[in-house]
């Protein structure tokens, strides 16, 4: 199955495996929410990039992204399921080996790996919505959840184009709970900007 690109980039990803879509999206949407993903937490993610089912094109980098390295803003509605398991959120390739993930550790923190970023912090609690934000400023990497930073880490990923992004899984480790409203920015995102996306905007 496939997910559709809301911009005109044309960066619709694939649906794998273990998956459902809710009708429960995140509860703060100020616009018609037509649901949400559900995953079954064992092998589910949606990949954009690198692979393509049939009738897709195969790209080499996923269209209209900023480099990694470069300012950028990725943000998503999550509910985790549990909390005390190892899940991976979200992850970005470039050229298959320079990657940037996103995690949860079984300690029930975030968990941020990729180049010469690597930092733990903060995280979400079980069974309710969330609001997580990942803002790279092209010197460290902060991560908010609900419009607070829960940690900030010195650095960044190897540089190149983005290839390949995967959300839901980052290595074996994937999700187990209901995700919504993914999105990226090429720039840095202000706080009172992501204040908008917690309201719901």
């Amino acid at each position: 199955q496939v997910i559709f690109d809301a911009t005109k980039n044309g960066n619709n990803g694939s649906i794998h495996y273990d998956h459902a879509w809710t009708d429960e999206g995140f509860a703060a949407a100020k616009f018609p929410n037509g649901g949400a993903l559900e995953s079954g937490g064992d092998d589910t993610k949606v990949t954009w990039g690198g692979w393509s089912p049939p009738k897709m094109p195969q790209r080499a980098e996923v269209i209209g992204l900023p480099a990694l390295g470069s300012p950028m803003t990725a943000t998503f509605w999550m509910k985790p399921r549990r909390v005390d398991v190892r899940q991976g959120l979200w992850s970005f390739q470039s050229g298959g080996s320079a990657r940037l993930g996103l995690e949860l550790g079984a300690d029930g923190r975030f968990r941020l790996t990729g180049g010469t970023l690597s930092a733990t912090g903060g995280g979400p609690a079980a069974g309710r919505w969330q609001h997580v934000a990942l803002v790279l400023d092209g010197a460290g990497a902060t991560v908010y959840l609900d419009g607070r930073a829960v940690f900030t880490a010195e650095g960044a990923p190897s540089r190149g184009p983005i290839t390949a992004m995967t959300m839901g899984k980052v290595g074996s480790d994937a999700f187990g709970g209901t995700l919504d409203d993914a999105r990226i920015y090429d720039r840095a995102l202000a706080t009172d900007e992501l204040a908008s996306l917690v309201a719901g905007h």
